[in-house]
């Protein structure tokens, strides 16, 4: 991403935040890959916590490892459904 792009989208980003904040959020959470590295301009310039989604799923993970948790072996929840599927040459 240029720099001007990164600028704008990370202004855009701020934008739909204080609108956001306005109408009553406490916090701003960056949830796409893509957004990672803006945190950092967005928090300067917005009141309330913003969170690198990216950055916080990895420390969740590294935590779960360093605990040795995984996913439950009970069986309880149902199956995903079989999905159709079309292939084309």
């Amino acid at each position: 991403m240029s720099r001007s792009a990164h600028g704008s989208t990370a202004e855009a980003i701020v934008a739909a935040g204080q609108r956001a904040i306005a109408k009553g959020a406490e916090v701003i959470c960056l949830g796409c890959a893509g957004m990672a590295g803006l945190e950092e301009h967005v928090r300067d310039r917005l009141p309330v916590p913003v969170v690198d989604g990216v950055a916080a799923a990895s420390a969740l993970v590294e935590t779960l490892i360093r605990q040795g948790l995984s996913t439950s072996k009970i069986d309880s929840f149902a199956s995903p459904r079989a999905k159709g599927r079309s292939w084309s040459v």
